[in-house]
């Protein structure tokens, strides 16, 4: 769990003690020990975030996204799996090589079990275990690693420079008191911030499926990217039927 709880965790009173026991008869704590929002005039750790005591090895670190008075909290936990920016998945590789291998293995069927069934379905399902079977040969699935590939097109020199701005501004708001007329300021800026940051992001993906060749699937991208679902990246396939070249005919 974690959040903006509104209690004060640097306190000792009969208020925080006793979350702190609500926790501990579930065998959870908070992991977060330092301030996450700071005042000219007042530091406070508001925001938590709550895990079972028994979890393994972590990190955790307070920092300045430049987006809120609030700061961010990151945290590492070692689970003893692979990371996630090399994930594991089964692929197929084509290559020239293993694409002959499967023809030369097609062309040694008799496809006597396909011929001899006078059932249509029968026959189809004859010639799919067979074809599927000198695929699996041929082709077979590999373990390969997989990096996550980020796409920051969106990101210009303007918003970077934007970026590194509110993180100063925020910075002057906790370090020192400031008049109404800054304060203003800041949360105008900080406003038009979000506001450009989102559009740039909206840009880059009308961008992104208007550019694709299939558009549905570019969609279908946007959308695992945004849930943190990491797509496998296929390999184009073509199937040549006589004449006739399908594609992506799986």
């Amino acid at each position: 769990m974690c959040g903006d709880w509104n209690l004060n965790f640097m306190l000792d009173n009969i208020k925080i003690q006793e979350v702190k026991n609500l926790l501990e008869s579930h065998n959870l704590t908070n992991i977060v020990r330092s301030p996450t929002r700071i005042t000219p005039t007042s530091e406070s750790l508001i925001d938590v975030v709550i895990i079972n005591k028994q979890n393994p090895e972590l990190e955790i670190s307070v920092v300045d996204m430049g987006f809120s008075d609030h700061l961010a909290q990151v945290i590492k936990i070692n689970t003893g799996k692979e990371n996630r920016n090399n994930k594991i998945a089964m692929r197929r590789h084509l290559t020239k090589s293993n694409t002959e291998e499967l023809k030369q293995l097609l062309s040694k069927e008799s496809w006597n079990e396909v011929l001899k069934h006078s059932d249509v379905n029968a026959s189809l399902q004859a010639f799919m275990d067979t074809f599927l079977f000198c695929f699996e040969t041929a082709i077979p699935y590999k373990r390969i690693k997989l990096r996550e590939r980020k796409n920051n097109r969106w990101l210009s020199k303007g918003l970077i420079n934007s970026s590194k701005k509110m993180k100063m501004l925020n910075n002057l708001k906790r370090r020192f008191t400031l008049t109404n007329e800054v304060l203003g300021y800041i949360k105008k800026y900080q406003s038009i911030y979000k506001r450009v940051l989102k559009e740039a992001k909206k840009r880059d993906n009308h961008r992104y499926v208007t550019e694709a060749a299939n558009k549905t699937k570019a969609m279908w991208q946007l959308i695992n990217r945004k849930i943190g679902k990491i797509q496998d990246y296929d390999h184009k396939l073509e199937l040549r039927l006589g004449n006739n070249i399908i594609k992506n005919p799986i």
